[in-house]
Formats: C-alpha cells, structure tokens, sequence
C-alpha cells in the first residue's frame, strides 16, 4: 500500500528522502516543524526493495469557500532520491492520493507546484497568486498619515495577542472567501515555530482588535508576512507603523493576496514595484461538493468535458432546490475541462478571462458575477 504507517522507522526513511530532496543539512526528524506535519499528514512512499524512493505528504485543512466549510488536501514534502528519479514514483502516489481523496469525501486539493506543467497531468491548475510589494524607505514620506488607534507589538505566545489574531483571522472567513484556510491550532502553532522570530503588531480601536500584521526583520529587510485590517484606520495605521522602521530597514517586502491594494494609502506610487506571481495550484476532487457552495440559484448548466484521473466529475451538471448540484442531459451553458473550472471556481479568475482565452466555452452570464469572493492564502505547505 502506498500509504505508510506512521512509526519511527517511516519517519525516519521519510526524513532522509526530505533532506537529501529539499537540501536539509540537519536531521529534520529532530525538527519541531517537520515532526508536526508528519504527525497530523497521510505519508505516501513509493518502494524500491526496502528502500523509500519517493514520499509526499498529505494534510487535511478546513476550507472556507463562499460561506461553506469544505475539506482541503494539501499536498506538500513532493520528494525522491536521486537514483530514483524519472522511474515513475511521484506520478504513482499521485494517482493513490487522488483515488484516497475521493474515498475520503475530500473537496478540493491545494500544493505549491515545483513544475506547473507536470501537476496539471493531475488536474491541478494555477488558482492562488500573490501580489508582491518591494518599497523603498522613502517610500514612506508619501504615506498618508493616521494618528488613530493604538498599536499593540509582541509575539503569537502572548495570549492577548494571539486571541487577537485569530479572532481577525476567523472574522475574515466570514467575508465572501472562495479558498481559504480556516486554521486549527497544530496549524498556528506550526506557523508560529516555522517562522523563527516574527513579531506582531496588533491595532486596537476603543479597546477592540481591528487590524494586525505579521513582519520579520531579517537583516536589514522587513517583511511583512500577513496583513488583515477591519477598518480605515487600521489600514493605514499599521502601515504607518511599518513606515517607523524606514530609518531601520532598507528594503520593504509583501506577498500579498492579490485583492490588496496598500499602495491606496500612498499619495504618491513611487518606490512601489508589484509583482504579480503565480503561487498556489488547485484540484476539484468532488465536484458536486464544490458546487453545492455557490451562490448560484439560476437554472445554468456546467459541463465538466474531461477529468481522466476523477472521471466521476465528467458530466453535466445543473442545480434543483431537492438534490442541489446533479447530473442532467440539458446542453451547458458553460464547458470545458476540470482544470479550467478548478480555475474559475477556486481562484480570482473571472468567467470573462477565462472565455476569452478559451480555457472555457460558452457565454457571458450575469450569475457568475456574484462569484466575487476573495482568497486570503497566506499558507504554504
């Protein structure tokens, strides 16, 4: 069985594939982060005799999609030895987890491609992207100014801070997201330990949270590794405290979902360089489950016309107020392969761009406008 059991003897096997793989020059067995992954993932491993060749590991997060909470498979640790490359491996325990996260009743699957080309043989498409900052310390004499709340800064171990955190971040599920992580605590705490040294600077209005960022100095950079901000004010308040440090810091960085626009608090954009970067590749598994969270009540028809390795998604699909999402005869409004759903429905891709590059077929319709829900994809495994 591709699946192995979770014993020191397999976690052992699994680190040394992971280290020579990712280039670890320490016993990542002994590492806090990697142990928490292994301990709460399905660890594939692919056999040559008794050696383990290739490993992939699987963890299942809760989604948030339009309102809904979904199951997530994140396929992460993609690693073989050297001398077993190319024979085939990694495609093998691919197709397993696929057929695995069918049984489960799994959603959707998210990774972080190493080659976009070979993961769209698994039906994955590029879904999640980020909009990279680089600002410059002068930068910051154009920033508008707010004198209003007050900023709190300490570190996730702090419980005000930490309950100040969460509760923004699970006050974001509640807004229009279509694939976003909803954290449980492994996940924070790993976050936590991953990062090594990151502050937190929290914004208080009347003695409530209304904003936080997540930065690290590394060097003479700052980076900023998460933003949320309820209100005005903490929009711009918290970037002004990032603009404290421009007398500090060289360079300012931030990976970005790509709906932020922080450049709106500059009256002026140069020292502004954004990027636009492709980062995370997502996976229908059930489409049905995927669709029964739209907020769609037209009569339309979607038509998935390929999906080799979840055949059970080809078809065409129309809603009724009994079964919700069903099979039907009718002819779809809209068509194409999974891929290029996946796309439309897990990513910020509008119906529009993607008729017009022929990803889909079909027409314009009005429906698809309401599917305007944001990612706030922060997470990386």
């Amino acid at each position: 069985m591709p699946k192995i059991s979770k014993n020191n003897v397999n976690l052992q096997k699994t680190g040394r594939v992971v280290e020579y793989a990712f280039n670890k020059a320490y016993d990542v067995t002994k590492d806090v982060n990697f142990i928490s992954r292994f301990e709460n993932a399905d660890v594939y491993g692919d056999f040559v005799d008794e050696t383990l060749a290739s490993a992939i590991m699987v963890n299942q997060y809760p989604l948030m999609v339009y309102g809904k909470k979904l199951s997530m498979g994140g396929v992460g640790y993609v690693s073989s030895l050297p001398e077993y490359r190319g024979n085939g491996g990694i495609s093998r325990l691919m197709k397993e987890i696929l057929a695995d996260l069918h049984e489960q009743g799994t959603a959707v699957s998210n990774l972080a491609p190493f080659s976009e080309r070979f993961y769209r043989h698994f039906g994955y498409e590029n879904t999640i992207s980020q909009k990279k900052y680089d600002i410059t310390p002068a930068a910051f004499s154009n920033l508008i100014r707010e004198k209003g709340g007050l900023i709190k800064r300490g570190a996730f171990a702090d419980e005000e801070i930490s309950a100040a955190v969460i509760s923004l971040h699970d006050a974001v599920l509640k807004e229009n997201e279509r694939n976003t992580i909803i954290r449980e605590k492994w996940w924070w705490n790993r976050l936590d330990t991953y990062y090594a040294n990151r502050n937190i600077a929290v914004c208080y209005e009347d003695e409530k949270p209304t904003g936080y960022l997540i930065y690290r100095i590394n060097g003479l950079e700052f980076i900023i590794d998460e933003f949320v901000h309820k209100t005005p004010i903490s929009f711009k308040r918290l970037l002004n405290f990032v603009g404290t440090h421009n007398g500090q810091c060289t360079s300012f960085s931030y990976a970005a979902p790509v709906h932020k626009n922080i450049e709106e608090a500059f009256t002026e954009h140069e020292g502004i360089t954004v990027t636009l970067v492709p980062y995370m590749m997502s996976r229908i598994i059930e489409v049905k489950k995927l669709l029964d969270c739209l907020p769609i009540d037209a009569n339309i028809v979607l038509g998935v016309q390929e999906d080799d390795l979840c055949p059970w998604n080809v078809g065409n699909w129309v809603k009724d107020s009994a079964e919700g999402w069903h099979k039907t005869d009718e002819v779809p409004d809209i068509s194409g392969p999974i891929t290029a759903f996946s796309q439309l429905l897990l990513g910020e891709s509008p119906l529009e761009t993607m008729l017009s590059s022929g990803k889909l077929s079909g027409k314009k319709m009005k429906e698809f406008e309401k599917l305007n829900g944001k990612v706030s994809f922060y997470d990386y495994f």
